[in-house]
């Protein structure tokens, strides 16, 4: 069988093409959209089906791109330091690739449908834009090029085509138009047949459309369970899991009327068939705050101030939960999640078989040994006070943000705490311990593959590429603990609770989750005997 290569064009800036947005970098390939940047959609979705994967970058970009992407293996920079144009850097990559089937992806574009021999990806809908280049069918197969003022509207090129790389580098030698990569289609068309494929262009290189990118994406990655009216926001959501739908609805319904402003409003529910409609918001989630833009220090402090005011305003609703129920909470249910975890992996795993194991130059002890003094710790953070409403999963990747408005909104709230208490009550401490792991803890970075992993033996490092903010956001969490007068130890060790318990939510991922459970052995054999 062929051997088939990707090549990512991901050269060039985004500086100047976003106006209204402050990102971190300005390579294309770390565009921002849901947490997450471009070019890990593109692997993530090529990695399994192709043999080899090529990676063309501006020369000053390079070790930029391959610290973010340590996470992925088996791939070959290729970097260009003068260069006329994409198409002049397709000219220049091409010779370093040895495969003889080639599928061309500008790193601006998430792919949603993987190519088959001679075919091109242009958009779905018809638009009209001096920006893109594309096609119409009728009355008959037309062309049409960037900067044409004359444009009907036209099916866009998505920036992705599959061709021969003979025929490839035939063409390139033959295009005289530099910035148009739609011109190399244009030419390799005359001598080969090919076949125009219609899909959704989920398209971040071109400001007008990152929102509608942001939803596209939400809607291809939920298996067409969700969907987002462009028009009204509304946001459509259809779930198989009735009883998890109809919790987090009745959480935000029950809520004090003054605690409502916080979520998306209910708009409609059919819970027989596991349907709910509510407003869509179209801020980033503080996750891509974190990893992707550009926050100064005065916003962080507003955010953390918007935070608090939530926690505070949760608190002067008090409750009371029983400690056999605080105790199934955080105790039965991380241990029946560990073990479901270790009952995946072999009998001769390491986290089978060794009761120690060095974490990051520090010895630690495995769960299995620590259950006894794991228990005991629980029952001692059991504290009436702390009893209040609580969001259930307050972390990063749930609070969206409005740095225009100073608007916060929160989403997927829990609508438990334990099989015994389900409702909006809970514990602030879980919490407080679900925001650190995002804030102290790294979470955010181990979800969106932004990591080193190593394992020999029984001896395991791992390391982030952590962004500036992350001293800011370590004190600011420190502020906020101590301002809901709570112990920073206690909510640490929960944190390592989390972790652990994690894992078997995480399966699609061996390497993500390996590293979350000893992460979470890490924080606990430090913080349960201070």
């Amino acid at each position: 069988m062929e051997q088939k290569a990707l090549v990512i064009l991901a050269g060039g800036s985004i500086a100047n093409k976003y106006k209204n947005y402050s990102f971190l970098f300005d390579s294309p390939a770390l565009v921002p959209i849901s947490s997450k940047s471009v070019i890990s959609f593109i692997l993530d979705f090529y990695k399994q089906k192709v043999n080899s994967i090529y990676i063309v970058v501006n020369k000053e970009d390079s070790s930029v791109l391959k610290d973010e992407l340590l996470f992925y293996n088996n791939l070959s920079f290729i970097e260009i330091s003068n260069t006329l144009g994409v198409n002049d850097t397709l000219k220049q990559s091409i010779e370093y690739v040895v495969e003889n089937d080639i599928i061309v992806n500008l790193a601006t574009t998430i792919p949603t449908y993987f190519p088959q021999k001679n075919e091109v990806l242009i958009d779905a809908k018809v638009s009209k834009n001096v920006f893109y280049s594309g096609i119409i069918y009728e009355p008959e197969l037309e062309y049409f090029f960037k900067n044409n003022l004359s444009k009907n509207t036209f099916h866009a090129f998505t920036g992705i085509f599959r061709v021969g790389k003979k025929e490839l580098v035939k063409t390139l030698e033959n295009t005289s138009v530099l910035d148009d990569l739609f011109k190399v289609v244009h030419q390799f068309a005359q001598n080969i047949p090919i076949h125009f494929i219609k899909t959704n262009w989920i398209d971040v290189g071109h400001e007008i459309n990152y929102s509608d990118a942001r939803k596209l994406l939400i809607s291809s990655r939920s298996f067409n369970q969700i969907s987002i009216n462009n028009s009204s926001r509304i946001l459509t959501k259809k779930s198989s899991h009735i009883n998890k739908l109809y919790n987090e609805i009745n959480y935000i319904v029950t809520l004090p009327t003054h605690l409502q402003i916080f979520y998306p409003r209910i708009l409609e529910t059919d819970f027989e068939n596991g349907v709910v409609k509510m407003e869509y918001y179209g801020y980033p989630n503080l996750s891509e705050y974190q990893l992707y833009r550009k926050v100064e220090f005065e916003q962080w402090i507003r955010i953390f101030e918007a935070i608090q005011h939530v926690f505070e305003v949760n608190a002067n609703h008090s409750y009371h939960i029983d400690l056999a129920t605080f105790s199934e909470f955080y105790y039965d249910k991380t241990l029946n999640r560990v073990t479901e975890y270790l009952g995946r992996l072999s009998n001769s795993d390491l986290f089978n078989t060794s009761e120690y194991m060095s974490i990051n130059s520090t010895l630690c002890k495995n769960f299995f040994v620590l259950k006894s003094a794991i228990f005991k710790k629980i029952q001692s953070l059991y504290k009436e006070a702390d009893f209040c409403i609580m969001h259930g999963d307050f972390c990063f990747n749930n609070v969206i943000f409005d740095v225009f408005s100073n608007a916060l909104v929160l989403i997927d709230p829990r609508g438990s705490f334990g099989d015994k208490c389900v409702g909006i009550y809970g514990d602030k401490k879980y919490d407080l311990a679900k925001l650190l792991h995002s804030t102290m803890f790294y979470y955010d970075y181990i979800v969106n593959s932004l990591f080193k992993y190593s394992e020999i033996d029984n001896e395991i490092n791992y390391s982030f590429p952590y962004r500036k903010n992350q001293i800011i956001l370590e004190q600011l969490s420190m502020d906020l603990l101590n301002n809901m007068n709570v112990k920073s130890e206690d909510i640490f060790f929960i944190v390592g609770l989390l972790f652990v318990s994690m894992c078997p939510l995480h399966n699609d991922n061996s390497l993500k989750q390996r590293l979350m459970y000893a992460h979470g052995l890490y924080l606990i054999n430090k913080y349960i005997d201070y």
